[in-house]
């Protein structure tokens, strides 16, 4: 499973490149604007689900990782880098990472992934995750020459994650790994009443049907103290539901709460 999404991301991300350099040879960014932007946030998590299910020899056990083993919020990042396509465009890459922890006692037995684990045992469990995305935004809606922009987000957002449960008798305990690859589709808008801020809401995401979908929300505002560089405050929604079609396994997981961060254009 792994190595298909390799081949499908490269394949995809590749597409993403071919559309946006033409896109780029195609706009025209205004004369002295800046055509380049980094941005990276820092996520406080303040809400957490997640539940999973791995088969094994016998009937596997459904598991409500926050109820039944503690799973909790860490703090998350992300980078992006945006190429700027004109007036209406931008081209988007960006990296991110979960880290959740956590630790419980069970009160019923659980088999999962080839393990039992009895009732009354101590676990931990974990999920890391790491997001991909190439996408292109495109605000063709333009009004008030920049002040109202909106428009479709058209993408690919690839993610590994590895979930795993151990206890005392199980100290190396066990995990699965979760890789998916999906095409993303959503809407951007942005509010921009004065040069120095700007007012933002997007929402991407895809339904897979079998293989599961993702959705990923945000809003907050951006304020450019300089021509080069600002910060950034918000709300951010990361909602994840992986489905193996080959057999029963799946995990979900939904990480939520404020970030800020810091832009630099140039």
């Amino acid at each position: 499973m792994g190595e298909r999404v390799v081949t499908k991301a490269t394949i995809a991300v590749f597409g993403v490149l071919l559309v946006a350099a033409g896109a780029v040879r195609a706009g025209e960014t205004p004369q002295g604007a800046p055509r380049f932007e980094i941005d990276g946030r820092y996520m406080f998590v303040d809400e957490v689900t997640g539940s999973t299910f791995v088969d094994g020899a016998v009937a596997g056990t459904p598991i409500d990782l926050v109820s039944d083993t503690g799973l909790d919020g860490e703090d998350s990042y992300d980078v992006r880098f945006a190429i700027r396509t004109g007036n209406i465009g931008r081209v988007r890459f960006g990296f991110g990472r979960v880290d959740l922890d956590g630790s419980g006692t069970l009160d019923h037995p659980v088999y999962w992934q080839g393990a039992m684990f009895q009732a009354g045992d101590d676990v931990a469990s974990t999920l890391r995750q790491q997001y991909y995305r190439a996408e292109w935004l495109l605000q063709f809606i333009n009004l008030g020459d920049g002040v109202f922009r909106a428009g479709p987000i058209l993408g690919v957002h690839v993610w590994k994650a590895k979930v795993g449960l151990s206890s005392q008798p199980l100290p190396e305990g066990v995990r699965e790994t979760f890789n998916n690859l999906a095409p993303a589709v959503g809407l951007a808008i942005d509010f921009q009443p004065h040069r120095v801020i700007d007012i933002y809401v997007e929402g991407s995401g895809f339904d897979q049907a079998a293989a599961g979908w993702h959705l990923e929300a945000e809003g907050g505002v951006r304020l450019y103290f300089a021509r080069s560089i600002g910060i950034s405050a918000g709300y951010r929604h990361l909602e994840f539901n992986v489905e193996d079609t080959s057999s029963p396994n799946f995990a979900r997981w939904k990480v939520q709460g404020p970030f800020a961060g810091v832009n630099v254009r140039f």
